[in-house]
Formats: structure tokens, sequence, C-alpha cells
């Protein structure tokens, strides 16, 4: 067999394929070497993975690969990842205020930031709605996202 190579990079040795069905124990141990694909088989599956740019395809239609969110895993256009984002430490997501500072006295978290001006305070690891600013996965937006 010929060596595959990304429709969409052109690289060749991150190409690996992408395994349907039930996994047997051994094959789970060679998560570098495949791609699990989930337990459903359909002939529109993608056969082959790229893990350098996250594009996946079929041999006889590499145009029309998809990629897949490299924070997820999901597909793309069914990630819920874009509508959501880190906020800043630079400024206030509320007021935009730059007088902000860093709190030191948080338990377990070390990036827990606050506005001096209108009080916000907010967390460099969570993620928040670029809609509302409110947590994701606590505001309104996120409940009406496919």
């Amino acid at each position: 067999m010929p060596r595959l190579f990304c429709p969409k990079c052109s690289t060749v040795k991150d190409v690996i394929p992408i395994q349907y069905g039930l996994v047997m124990p051994l094959e789970m141990g060679q998560s570098e070497k495949i791609r699990l694909g989930g337990c459903i088989i359909k002939d529109d599956n993608p056969e082959w993975y790229c893990k350098a740019c996250r594009y996946e395809w079929q041999t006889d239609h590499p145009e029309d690969g998809r990629f897949t969110c490299a924070e997820c895993g999901k597909i793309e256009e069914d990630c819920i990842c874009a509508p959501m984002e880190e906020l800043s430490v630079d400024k206030c997501p509320g007021c935009n205020s730059e007088k902000i500072f860093k709190l030191k006295w948080m338990p377990y978290n070390e990036q827990t930031y606050r506005c001096k001006k209108c009080k916000l305070t907010w967390d460099k690891n969570t993620r928040y709605c670029n809609v509302c600013k409110d947590v994701a996965i606590y505001c309104k937006c996120y409940e009406d996202l496919p």
C-alpha cells in the first residue's frame, strides 16, 4: 500500500487509520497508531486522520473530509468551543478597565483576577460565553447551542 499523505497539509508521517467498532484492549494501547472512530460503522465514515491538522477523510473522496476541534475532539460544525473563550487578563471583560489585579488568596487557583472599577471577578482557566460573558456551562446562550 502506498504511503498516504494528508490532502490538506501534505504531511505523511502524521496520517493514521481510523478504527471503528468494538476495540480490543490490544488495540487500545496503540493510541498513537490508530484513531478511535466510535461504535457506529457507516459507509461514509472517514478512514484516515491527520494528527498534524486534525483533518479526517475517506480514501476515495479526500476533498470531502472534515476537521475536528483540537479542544473537544468533535467535528467542527458540531463543536461548541467556538462561542466560548478564555477571558483576557489584560483588561476587565465587564467594563474594559485596565485597573485589574490578580487575587492571591483564592484556594486551588492561582489565576483569578478582579476589576478595581466594577468588582467583577474571573478565572483565567474557565471558559466564558462570548455573548453574555457568563461561565459557559451556566449561561442561557450555551443552552441554545446545537
